[in-house]
């Protein structure tokens, strides 16, 4: 019955186990060999050999036998390991990155924090698509050409400097003391801080996001003190801001620099509220949380709205007038 099964068949059963299993699975027949040799998706991971006191030794030699043994291309290599030996690593990333490999995931679990740094020699992958690394360090070679970054959690990093990559997706989660944000190549951000108690040097420099005159969504989550600087004539059609503190600047403003803005959402934890004027010909869907004093809509194109009211924080002008297309309207 498994002689016969087609190899397709074989090689997707073979990616839905653990890489022990499907190694131990080769026994099966000769073609389930030549399968194991050939399956596009590797996954190694040491944690599958806990149980044993050499651990380490069983897991490199494992390695070495799988990637050895290997006559097709790896199209994806996912490695997992706590191991010291940093030329192994190397030379692991060498031979399965040799042919056409699209996607890489390397994690190297260290005491201490200490990083590994991956070789310049990844470059080389010309048809490397997807990157994950986790406790690594890589310096991007001129030539590379990343389109999504997400940067979660980085521990011991204190600043983030993106000014000269091409980078097009950004994904910033973390505690960080300082950015350098401006790019041109960046079309979409998302900004997150999950530690908004704590008080940042130089947050300032977040400003530096809205100098990336291709930006078209952003969204910035839990910062403090952060400063909507005066550009003109941004690109911006979202904007998401839900913030730990007050803004330095002016939503007004904001809004005016805007004039393709569709989606707008703020909301903060201040108490020192500002008179808003949403001024906009294109705004349509708007969510403003508890962050005015006074508030002023002229929005012809606004189809659905959210906003805060209070007893004793209430004033707002002109929206029957201004802003009849609204057919959804809430209040928060």
């Amino acid at each position: 019955m498994f002689e016969n099964l087609p190899t397709e068949l074989t090689e997707l059963i073979l990616m839905q186990l653990s890489m022990r299993d499907a190694f131990r699975s080769s026994t099966v027949s000769k073609n389930w060999i030549h399968a194991w040799n050939t399956i596009p998706k590797l996954v190694l991971d040491d944690k599958n050999f806990t149980q044993a006191d050499n651990k380490e030794s069983m897991f490199v030699e494992f390695v070495d036998r799988v990637l050895s043994s290997r006559k097709g291309p790896i199209v994806q290599f996912h490695l997992s390991t706590s191991i010291k030996h940093k030329r192994k690593i190397n030379r692991w990333l060498f031979l399965s990155s040799r042919d056409k490999i699209k996607e890489l995931h390397l994690e190297v679990r260290r005491r201490g924090g200490k990083k590994y740094w991956v070789s310049s020699r990844l470059f080389s992958c010309h048809e490397l698509v997807h990157l994950k690394l986790v406790n690594c360090k890589l310096t991007p070679h001129k030539t590379s050409k990343l389109d999504e970054l997400a940067l979660v959690d980085l521990p011991m990093i204190t600043e983030i400097n993106i000014r000269n990559t091409k980078v097009r997706q950004l994904n910033i989660v973390g505690d960080y003391d300082s950015f350098q944000l401006e790019n041109q190549s960046i079309v979409s951000a998302t900004l997150t801080n999950k530690k908004p108690s704590r008080r940042f040097r130089d947050v300032q420099d977040l400003h530096t996001i809205f100098f990336c005159k291709n930006l078209v969504h952003l969204e910035i989550s839990g910062y403090e003190n952060v400063v909507l600087p005066a550009v003109r004539d941004m690109k911006l059609e979202t904007v998401k801001l839900n913030l730990a503190t007050s803004l330095s600047g002016s939503i007004t403003n904001l809004i005016s620099q805007c004039p393709q803005l569709k989606n707008l959402d703020v909301t903060t934890d201040a108490t020192d509220y500002q008179e808003i004027q949403v001024v906009s010909k294109s705004l349509q869907s708007l969510k403003i949380g508890r962050c005015y004093y006074k508030l002023q809509l002229a929005c012809p194109q606004l189809i659905n709205a959210s906003i805060y009211i209070d007893t004793d924080l209430y004033y707002w002008d002109s929206v029957d007038h201004y802003s009849r297309s609204v057919k959804s309207f809430s209040y928060l």
